[in-house]
């Protein structure tokens, strides 16, 4: 009787530590999730602070690009020929007329003679009048080069009245446009008359009171 109530309580005592041993293999595979956790936060923070550090240097080399080209480039101009020059040297040699009646001054070539022309008593608007010609004639214009005739009339006060009494109605004068001459404003017309037609250009500017016709 007693050898059996001896030997019957040994059964619980193994499962007793079998149940202990369980939290002992638990341990190590708690303890890998950990490591495998703080593995991936700590890549997920390296990650980041290097994102931060790449677009920081990103900016910094976007703005030092931005401030290279905003720098001033200086452009070497090209070498070329001013027209005022070229038209000083042009008319260096030239000669100056400089009218006390009508005051006005024209340059024209050295090689051009010059006639002033008596104006007529019977002209009352007639101020002077020029002729650029070798051998003048008054009864012929065949060997005129040019000729500047200035007027004066009370009821001319502007080029555009000189248009509307002189030349609109007046078939031998075509082709009318507006245009400068001298830095003023000017009207050109050309001359239809004459056997055979000449193609003759006259300009009309008004200043001061007075029309020139070139």
């Amino acid at each position: 009787m007693n050898t059996e109530n001896t030997s019957q309580p040994q059964a619980p005592i193994q499962d007793l530590n079998q149940n202990q041993s369980l939290p002992s293999e638990d341990q190590p595979r708690r303890s890998k999730k950990f490591i495998i956790i703080l593995g991936i936060i700590i890549a997920l923070f390296a990650f980041g602070v290097g994102g931060y550090f790449l677009g920081v240097n990103k900016n910094q080399t976007t703005s030092q690009s931005q401030q290279v080209s905003a720098s001033p480039t200086v452009i070497q101009p090209s070498p070329t020929n001013n027209p005022i020059s070229i038209e000083n040297s042009a008319t260096a040699n030239w000669k100056t007329y400089t009218s006390t009646k009508a005051n006005y001054s024209s340059k024209y070539p050295s090689e051009w003679p010059l006639v002033n022309v008596p104006e007529s008593p019977q002209c009352t608007v007639c101020v002077e009048t020029h002729v650029f010609s070798p051998a003048y004639n008054p009864n012929s214009g065949d060997t005129n080069i040019a000729v500047i005739q200035v007027f004066k009339e009370s009821n001319i006060q502007s080029l555009d009245d000189y248009v509307n009494i002189h030349i609109k109605g007046d078939q031998s004068k075509v082709d009318l446009k507006y245009t400068t001459l001298g830095g003023e404003k000017a009207v050109s017309y050309k001359l239809s008359g004459g056997i055979p037609p000449l193609p003759v250009i006259e300009y009309a500017v008004y200043k001061n009171g007075f029309y020139y016709i070139i």
